[in-house]
């Protein structure tokens, strides 16, 4: 038996809509059960979190101990917060400068992506130092950096000889440079969120 060819064109083209249906919903429906895995796979990751400090807690072999755990949350936490605020991170980049020999010139937030260091929702993550020191000292702030109490990695250091120095002995023996390092620090959606202890 054969088909008349409008017929034979209408089964093909019912075919093919039905094939594209019938694909399309065992995608949406295999996506739903990965995103349900998923899902359940954070659900799961979560609650053993919690466990596992509920039970770091309930080992503490004394009440020094708990309260070590207890005072170590709470100061990272702090940092957290801290780390959002730009003049907290000023004030700690500037006193690493000077613990190291280095002259703060200048700290300014740097502001990425468009956005406007000027907005009061701006929260830097890079900040751009502009110092003067010998060669040790610039070391040692590079070295310190990454140690203090908010750490910030160095993304960025450029150097030169200080032309605004006036030449002296002490000078000659250790001359003066000056230098732009771009640091950057850690942000967290804890840190932006989080107020509790």
């Amino acid at each position: 038996m054969t088909l008349r060819p409008g017929l034979r064109r209408a089964l093909l083209s019912f075919l093919i809509v039905f094939g594209g249906l019938g694909s399309g919903a065992t995608l949406l429906f295999t996506t739903r059960v990965d995103m349900t895995r998923a899902a359940k796979a954070l659900e799961g990751l979560s609650t053993a979190a919690g466990e596992a400090a509920f039970a770091l807690r309930q080992r503490c072999a004394s009440a020094a101990e708990c309260a070590e755990i207890d005072r170590v949350r709470a100061d990272l936490r702090q940092r957290l917060r801290d780390f959002r605020s730009a003049a907290t991170v000023v004030a700690g980049l500037s006193e690493t400068c000077r613990e190291c020999g280095a002259r703060v010139m200048e700290i300014q937030p740097v502001a990425e992506g468009g956005g406007s260091a000027a907005s009061p929702d701006f929260v830097p993550r890079r900040y751009r130092l502009a110092v003067k020191g010998d060669v040790a000292a610039l070391a040692r702030l590079l070295d310190a950096c990454p140690r203090q109490r908010l750490p910030a990695q160095v993304v960025q250091f450029t150097i030169r000889p200080d032309a605004d120095e006036q030449p002296s002995a002490e000078s000659r023996r250790r001359p003066p440079l000056s230098a732009e390092i771009v640091v950057e620090c850690f942000q967290s959606r804890l840190g932006r969120t989080d107020s509790g202890a």
